[in-house]
């Protein structure tokens, strides 16, 4: 099964990183939704459709049902987004770049939360964050997934100056490399602290002490 991307939805959830997307593959159990008149629904829900060569596999316009890929709600002064199908399991199965898209883009485009961390390196680098209760410190964990074919782990592949930005809880003492206790230099710029890790082996870890 599938879901109907329209124009709208592109409009919606960010039109640079849906431009290539017209359907989304569903490959998991989905809950039939009819939305409240005040809720706004994104994507169709397409069933089961022809599979063969290009001239027998299609679907029709009237193939496409009313039931929603995705529903937005507001109650009070919150927001809401609820997905009716395992988009979590459906990325840990398939791991295909539109289920991670449709995630990020529910976030950050529709759901407007802000970014505090980012950085320009290859999707195989996994990231965490996490801040200490007293606000001491904050670290951010990078781990390494590019020697990972299927089950077999093998060496990653280093990567190299990855630039690393945030916006601290408060003025910043030092930035120290977990795995070396080497100490970076960092800039500000507009509130935000830009690092570069020089070198991301299996995993690195940075963490940001506090004054």
């Amino acid at each position: 099964t599938y879901l109907k991307i329209y124009e709208k939805d592109k409009a919606a959830f960010g039109a640079l990183p849906f431009k290539d997307f017209s359907i989304m593959m569903v490959y998991s159990d989905f809950l039939k939704t009819i939305p409240l008149p005040n809720a706004t629904s994104y994507m169709r829900f397409l069933p089961a459709t022809r599979f063969g060569p290009p001239e027998k596999a299609y679907f029709l316009e009237t193939d496409v049902t009313d039931y929603p890929g995705v529903v937005k709600n507001k109650y009070g002064k919150g927001l809401s987004l609820f997905i009716p199908w395992q988009l979590g399991a459906q990325y840990y199965q398939k791991a295909h770049y539109t289920h991670r898209t449709l995630f990020a883009s529910a976030i950050t485009e529709v759901l407007k939360v802000k970014r505090t961390v980012s950085f320009n390196t290859s999707s195989m680098i996994e990231l965490t964050h996490m801040v200490n209760r007293d606000k001491a410190f904050e670290w951010f964990g990078m781990i390494n997934h590019s020697g990972q074919v299927g089950a077999t782990l093998g060496q990653p592949i280093p990567v190299y100056n990855t630039t690393l930005k945030f916006r601290p809880l408060k003025p910043l003492n030092e930035l120290l490399l977990a795995s070396s206790g080497k100490k970076l230099q960092w800039k500000q710029i507009d509130g935000l602290v830009e690092v570069v890790v020089p070198i991301i082996g299996d995993y690195e870890m940075l963490v940001a002490l506090y004054k």
